[in-house]
């Protein structure tokens, strides 16, 4: 392990993890964390915006709208002249989750059981033997028409037991699952009378008649909270599920809710997109027209001219936030030689030949510069030539908004397992250098 020197006090790193607990926790699903990120603007002073009707924006003021239930855009608009340029920060806030198949469970072996599909790419061998939570939305017919809910079932549970190794002396030779046969999730419930559809848990639970809710979508989530370890002196680290990318956006979130509007040296733009583990194309997506349709909204607002309209994009900046492999004890070799993240050792900013991150040289250099400027460490990721990267948003976005885009994130490690683990420190760095691009942005090619 490289030299380390704590950068925050233990007190201040006790703060964070109170908050991004809070944040992670309240948040099983992207319904949940669009809902709870609402909140949290509602809280900070920030108006709701709703799409359906006309929009009348005022200098100094932060703005927000929610997008099906599942994806937040919000607006600082500061002194109120985008054609300046805009600061804009990306993250998502789905991860990847096992979905139940309809409502329905079946009755299989003498047990209910829930057959599962498989969102995004998670590790499957992670799920197996874990108490899960079911958790999503329900919709139903209210009083003053259609409703859209976000729940927990409190009653009922769920787990995926593996097969024991006494039946399969191969399982620890291979990790491999088949989602269809070996992923089916045996349901738990506290009740006498089993019921046998999510619809009716819900029925109960909520108070509600079972012919009125119309559709579910349910999710598998891990129950067990995040932990975190704030050490004197020493490395402090956390685990929970869906680091990637809850932390990503808290830091962007908690940047934009403490900027002081009057103190933008231009406007603010956040973008909490949903769908990025299935690849961002829906209507809450960044591959969709969320973000062309609501920024588009936002600079008509603002009484730009289509060709000012042209010139804001130009003069803008996109920081995009994701997750970035941290240097892995046991599998050192997975990694390039000469980029080799460690954990609280500072962002990473993420580069690709093939492009599946934005960073190039002249957005990268302005986003240096920034890090010099807060006195921050910066690391790179670049993967090994052998092993093909991922891909976030940023080329995404970068692509349909015309905007120049440079991709970041906070080292972790066992990215996509049902828990995964990161550097506090680092996700402090993450908020503090958010924070300085929303208020003082990055400085210009010349």
């Amino acid at each position: 392990m490289s030299d380390y020197t704590p950068r925050y006090t233990t007190d201040e790193l006790r703060k964070l993890s109170s908050a991004l607990s809070t944040y992670i926790d309240s948040s099983p699903t992207a319904f949940h964390a669009a809902e709870y990120s609402a909140l949290l603007l509602e809280e900070a002073g920030a108006v709701r915006l709703e799409e359906g009707e006309p929009w009348k924006l005022e200098k100094g003021r932060k703005y927000y709208v929610v997008r099906d239930g599942s994806a937040v855009m919000a607006f600082s608009t500061g002194s109120f002249t985008p054609w300046q340029g805009v600061s804009v920060a990306g993250t998502h806030l789905d991860s990847p989750l096992l979905k139940l198949k309809g409502s329905a469970f079946q009755s299989n072996s003498g047990r209910l059981t829930a057959g599962i599909e498989v969102y995004g790419g998670p590790v499957y061998a992670t799920w197996l033997d874990r108490d899960l939570k079911l958790a999503g939305r329900y919709v139903f017919q209210g009083k003053h028409g259609l409703e859209a809910r976000n729940f927990v079932l409190e009653q009922s549970a769920a787990i995926i037991p593996n097969v024991a190794i006494h039946m399969n002396r191969e399982i620890n030779k291979s990790l491999s699952y088949n989602p269809q046969t070996e992923l089916r999730a045996l349901i738990l419930q506290n009740s006498s009378s089993p019921s046998e559809d999510v619809k009716d848990l819900l029925a109960q639970e909520h108070s509600l008649e079972k012919d009125a809710i119309l559709d579910v979508e349910t999710f598998l989530v891990p129950a067990e909270q995040g932990h975190y370890f704030i050490s004197e002196g020493g490395d402090s680290l956390f685990t929970s599920g869906r680091i990637d990318n809850l932390a990503a956006s808290h830091a962007a979130l908690s940047a934009f809710i403490e900027l002081d509007p009057s103190a933008q040296s231009r406007d603010a733009v956040l973008c909490l997109y949903n769908s990025e583990e299935i690849g961002s194309r829906t209507r809450s997506g960044a591959a969709g027209r969320m973000f062309e349709s609501l920024f588009t909204r936002y600079l008509l607002a603002a009484g730009l001219s289509e060709e000012e309209r042209i010139i804001a994009r130009q003069n803008s900046f996109q920081i995009s936030v994701d997750a970035a492999h941290a240097l892995h004890p046991n599998y050192a070799d997975k990694h390039d030689p000469m980029f080799r993240p460690e954990l609280n050792r500072g962002v990473a900013l993420k580069r690709s030949a093939a492009y599946k991150y934005g960073t190039d040289a002249l957005v990268a250099s302005r986003f240096i510069d920034l890090m010099n400027r807060e006195k921050l460490p910066l690391q790179e990721m670049v993967n090994r030539a052998d092993v093909p990267s991922g891909s976030t948003i940023g080329t995404i976005s970068m692509s349909l908004s015309d905007i120049p885009t440079v991709d970041i994130g906070i080292p972790m490690l066992a990215m996509h397992s049902a828990r995964e683990t990161a550097g506090l420190e680092d996700q402090m760095d993450s908020q503090r250098l958010l924070f300085s691009f929303f208020r003082d942005s990055v400085k210009s090619l010349d």
